[in-house]
């Protein structure tokens, strides 16, 4: 997100956290910027008597809070923005910022109904590794249901925000899409399930990439160009990328493996064959 310097960035970061938090205190700051305890409470107070109606002090949890007429002032962030700044090792493939820089311009896409409200109470569950009581559709069970999850990540898969969990009622880890929750309830408290129990999750995979063999030699190397490949020992192009387990469908999605176009010039990419027989066991139905 872009910055007039570095004080405003500053107070960009403490807007962002009470909108995606609906909360913070000086330690959320000092860790991000390097700063002492009396800097970043300095910060809090600079932005809080600029824009008093978004924030107020909590004398029982000893922490500021977002008001309910919370109202972005410096910026105008999007989930993306706030994992990339604060959960980076959460989030897999960040979403490109909700801003154009210079004579460039980047296509967002169609934006899904990510909600802060909403978004709020799963992040603190994440961060207390709580359980957490939500009201959740599929288009599988298109009826909202409660649910009673513990989360452990957040995945944006190029298109949508999703959060890894375990589900009580499938009794297994799944990705519930965020836009397709419509209320949380409350904390249920200290989760038993882990990211450390998600085999998924913590098995990691190869993919292999190719150029699409229909291809002529000439066509090869530039889809070899364009994806920064390499040539193997028998001099074919090819490209590895080590993902989790848990997200093989998305990867297969976004890049078009599953199947395979009638035109290679469409298709551009495929798996080695190699590759899809060693993926086998974690190949999404």
């Amino acid at each position: 997100m872009p910055c007039l310097d570095k004080h405003h960035y500053q107070l960009q970061l403490i807007e962002m956290l009470l909108k995606w938090q609906g909360q913070l205190n000086s330690s959320d700051l000092t860790e991000k910027l390097s700063i002492s305890r009396q800097s970043a409470s300095a910060l809090i107070k600079q932005y809080k008597s600029r824009y008093p109606q978004n924030m107020f002090y909590d004398n029982q949890r000893k922490t500021y809070l977002a008001c309910d007429q919370f109202k972005e002032h410096l910026s105008c962030s999007n989930l993306s923005d706030y994992c990339h700044q604060f959960m980076p090792e959460q989030v897999v493939d960040r979403q490109p910022s909700s801003n154009d820089f210079g004579h460039s311009v980047v296509l967002h896409g169609l934006q899904r109904n990510v909600q802060p409200h909403n978004i709020r109470p799963i992040l603190q569950a994440i961060r207390q590794q709580q359980r957490i009581d939500i009201q959740y559709a599929s288009l599988s069970n298109p009826q909202f249901n409660e649910r009673i999850i513990s989360p452990h990540s957040l995945i944006f898969d190029g298109q949508r925000w999703h959060v890894r969990a375990w589900c009580e009622k499938r009794k297994a880890f799944r990705d519930f899409v965020l836009s397709r929750i419509q209320q949380i309830h409350y904390l249920e408290g200290p989760s038993q399930h882990g990211s450390a129990e998600d085999k998924q999750w913590n098995q990691l995979l190869e993919l292999e990439i190719i150029p699409d063999q229909r291809l002529d030699p000439q066509r090869q190397a530039i889809i070899a160009l364009d994806y920064a490949m390499q040539k193997d020992a028998s001099g074919q192009h090819h490209k590895v990328i080590h993902i989790r387990a848990a997200l093989l469908i998305y990867h297969i999605n976004q890049m078009r493996l599953k199947g395979l176009h009638d035109h290679p010039q469409i298709q551009q990419i495929t798996l080695s064959s190699e590759c899809r027989q060693r993926l086998q066991p974690w190949w999404p139905n």
